[in-house]
């Protein structure tokens, strides 16, 4: 099926969609503005929801069509829907259309005029996206009609959303319906596996998973995922220019083989200034291609009044995106298969990893989630636990392995220096939880702590949530 076929992705669900039902069917919604990386399939959710609510779609580009960028400099909504029906010779009705502004980033101005949507139209739905979106909502310039828009991200499919365009409702009802007395047979243990290596390769862009389920070709899948890649590429001369796109183009070449460390700017670059890559780096985390996981010393929650902005690792958009970057083969196997290699045991860690990392982040559409991580450096030994959240008011560790075993020395030392009562394991096993006491040696001398261990497979990261609730 052709990208620019109306049709295309159209069969894929997404758990953002229910957040697009209840904004529509609020009485006093506010004009909704759509966040996210490009081709993580914002346009085919609003298409989408047109078609399912029987809403005719006014679907404007203001990157294509410079014209209607020029209407919305106005500052008063009659006068914007009045020209607007004289250049594409059709009445606007608020109670059965819907208005589809994309690429608004090409006319920051649009994005004041959306208060004026909501002021004077309410009931007119008014959706606007963009895939530089955050380089205009970074600009001084630009007067953001704060209290009178709402906000949903948009993110790459999660392992769930997959499993469910695949067509395989038994395994995602095994994960979806999993409680702690409940168990997950061996059989279905291995078939969530198999798909969760799939998922690894083919990732959670759209085409690329829309791709994969109309041919099962990994080639063709690869291809996508290059194009892709390339886009974001030709983009950088949209915000970037001279020197700092330079810069930029051959960082973003090789960003891919530092995921998931903590950011040594003379590791990236000897010959550039810290304060030159560093604000490269600002610009691939606003473009949404990188995220950014920020130490904090976890002396409390919120775990942002605890951060360190200087100390920070990143992440991909895309697991399938970084596997392509990488190189990485696009073979079907087993996780732990290819452990015995040390150079590919150290990629899976950092695989396992990404999954988590854009699983947690897609769990949340009505927030930027913010995600953390806590690193203790020290003159013998280091620690670091890969993800801390927050959970119910109190701190949750969380530790990923790439395999079935591994040491756990980092999260018992932040366990006993904030004395915390529970954590999150994610690796290969089968579900359990324990309840460890051990000794732990600290700078202060031998302590002895004693906290929850929940574990969980990597398949179950969309639901650790809950699972941690009824823990």
């Amino acid at each position: 099926m052709p990208k620019n076929d109306p049709t295309f992705g159209m069969s894929l669900e997404r758990k953002i969609t229910e957040d697009l039902d209840e904004w529509l069917s609020n009485k006093a919604k506010k004009p909704l503005v759509l966040r996210g990386a490009r081709q993580v399939g914002k346009s085919t959710l609003v298409r989408i929801l047109a078609q399912k609510k029987g809403r005719r779609l006014i679907e404007l580009n203001l990157e294509k069509k410079p014209k209607l960028a020029k209407i919305f400099e106005q500052i008063d909504a009659e006068q914007i829907l009045g020209d607007l029906s004289i250049e594409l010779d059709l009445a606007v009705d608020p109670k059965r259309d819907l208005l589809f502004i994309d690429e608004i980033q090409a006319c920051p101005k649009a994005l004041t005029s959306l208060r004026y949507f909501y002021e004077d139209h309410p009931g007119l739905p008014v959706i606007a996206a963009g895939s530089l979106l955050d380089f205009a909502l970074s600009e001084e310039k630009v007067s953001m009609p704060v209290g009178r828009i709402s906000y949903a991200f948009v993110n790459p499919m999660t392992f769930e959303e997959f499993l469910s365009a695949a067509g395989k409702p038994r395994l995602l009802r095994e994960i979806q319906e999993f409680e702690w007395d409940k168990k997950i047979s061996e059989t279905a243990h291995r078939h969530l596996l198999e798909q969760l290596e799939i998922y690894a390769r083919v990732g959670g862009m759209p085409e690329v998973v829309q791709t994969y389920l109309a041919t099962s070709d990994l080639s063709r899948v690869r291809g996508i995922q290059e194009e892709i890649l390339a886009t974001y590429r030709d983009d950088f001369g949209k915000y970037a220019s001279g020197r700092t796109l330079l810069l930029l183009q051959r960082l973003y070449d090789g960003m891919s083989a530092v995921l998931g460390q903590k950011i040594k700017y003379a590791q990236l670059s000897r010959e550039d200034h810290s304060r030159d890559i560093r604000a490269v780096i600002e610009l691939l985390v606003q473009a949404r291609i990188l995220g950014r996981v920020s130490h904090s010393d976890c002396d409390g929650v919120p775990l942002a009044l605890h951060q360190s902005d200087s100390i920070y690792k990143l992440y991909h958009l895309d697991v399938g995106l970084m596997n392509a970057q990488l190189g990485v083969p696009m073979r079907k196997g087993v996780l732990q298969d290819d452990q015995r290699s040390p150079v590919l045991g150290q990629w899976l860690g950092v695989q396992a990893e990404q999954i988590v990392y854009q699983n947690l982040k897609a769990s949340q559409s009505k927030q930027d989630l913010k995600i953390y991580y806590w690193l203790r450096e020290g003159k013998s030994q280091n620690a670091e636990v890969d993800f801390v959240l927050e959970a119910g008011g109190d701190l949750l560790p969380v530790e990923v392995k790439s395999g079935a075993s591994g040491s756990l020395r980092s999260l018992f030392q932040l366990v006993a220096r904030q004395k915390m009562k529970k954590a999150l394991r994610f690796d290969l096993n089968l579900p359990s939880t324990q309840n460890i006491q051990t000794e732990v040696i600290t700078a202060a001398g031998g302590e002895s702590i004693k906290f929850r261990l929940l574990s969980l497979p990597l398949y179950l990261v969309g639901q650790y949530q809950r699972l941690e609730e009824s823990s």
